[in-house]
């Protein structure tokens, strides 16, 4: 079926130009209970695509010890407040896994969002690249 979440096994590269994954194993998320996930930070490649490469240029990124709905709904909500157009991914430190954001949660750097997800992620989780 076409327009379901799957989690995806295996290598990416990603660059200002391209994104290209290597898969060696797609399962439904479904199948994996992470319900916390979902769009949150499922990449909508049409959307991305229509970035100048300005735009593209700057990403936040964002470590957080796992997913779960206690930590990632008071980090979306902060991202909600500030949208922008820079892309944001979300490294788990438990599974070692990076995620893009939906193009929803790109924000815009400014000081204020900065602050406010130090507080609450701290300052060695947040970094501007």
């Amino acid at each position: 079926e076409n327009d379901q979440i799957v989690l995806v096994h295996g290598r990416y590269y990603i660059n200002d130009d391209e994104k290209k994954i290597f898969a060696e194993k797609v399962v439904l998320a479904e199948e994996h209970n992470i319900k916390n996930l979902t769009s949150a930070v499922v990449d909508q490649p049409a959307k991305y695509r229509n970035l100048s490469a300005e735009q593209k240029s700057e990403k936040l990124y964002l470590k957080i010890e796992r997913n779960s709905e206690e930590l990632m709904n008071p980090v979306l909500k902060i991202l909600k407040a500030f949208p922008g157009n820079k892309p944001v991914y979300f490294f788990f430190a438990d599974s070692r896994k990076v995620f893009e954001a939906n193009r929803d949660f790109f924000v815009e750097h400014r000081p204020e969002l900065e602050k406010e997800l130090v507080i609450l992620l701290g300052k060695e989780n947040v970094k501007w690249q």
